[in-house]
């Protein structure tokens, strides 16, 4: 579902996204999911919750793209 809520455009800042949508709840079902998690005592502690943006997810993209050919452990192993 594609809408027009004011302040989730950004390209580069999840969280602003993340607030704006927590305003217009009804339009964002995961914003909704997000926000009631910082609102009811978020999981394990963390109430800092937000959905990453496009850029912010091609950045993690890359970075476990990156491990994944320099090294010999799976991506996400110690």
């Amino acid at each position: 579902m594609e809408t027009n809520t004011s302040g989730t455009d950004s390209l580069c800042d999840g969280l602003g996204n993340t607030t704006s949508m927590c305003a217009d709840f009804r339009s964002h079902p995961a914003g909704d999911w997000v926000c009631s998690l910082n609102d009811g005592g978020g999981i394990n502690g963390y109430t800092d919750w937000y959905l990453p943006s496009i850029d912010e997810l091609e950045i993690m993209y890359q970075n476990m793209y990156q491990a994944s050919q320099n090294e010999t452990l799976p991506v996400g192993t110690d």
